[in-house]
């Protein structure tokens, strides 16, 4: 389903808050950020913060949550964007764990290729992320 940014409002209230219009398919949905400030030394920190529904709703959708907090930085910061945006492709669970699994199929093609002998149990015992990993 395509994604698309409406608009990225500031509200410029005392909670720093950016309202956020997403047209998902041909349902529209709001969103808010909130802006924390921090000082740590002489530098402010930024932190935004996304509303609940926000991250329930883009919980398999990590590249369109990064793609729209990034818009919503470059708005809270003053940069002038046109709207509507396409931010990308919005996929279901279904959709992701189907990726996943492609994911997880295609690295064991890959290993089994390299260490035809190695039995199918003995792959998630593998190791990762270190310099006896196996790099496919």
């Amino acid at each position: 389903m395509k994604t698309q940014i409406v608009s990225i409002t500031n509200l410029q209230n005392q909670f720093n808050e950016l309202e956020i219009v997403v047209l998902l398919g041909e349902t529209t949905q709001q969103f808010r950020f909130t802006v924390k400030k921090s000082k740590i030394e002489d530098r402010i920190l930024l932190t935004f913060i996304e509303d609940g529904n926000f991250a329930e709703t883009f919980r398999f959708n990590d590249h369109l949550a990064i793609a729209i907090t990034n818009l919503v930085k470059k708005v809270y910061q003053g940069e002038n964007i046109n709207f509507p945006i396409n931010v990308g492709d919005y996929g279901t669970s279904l959709e992701a764990l189907a990726q996943q699994k492609t994911f997880e199929s295609k690295k064991y093609e890959t290993i089994l290729a390299k260490f035809p002998n190695v039995e199918p149990a003995f792959y998630d015992q593998l190791p990762t992320n270190n310099e006896n990993s196996l790099s496919c």
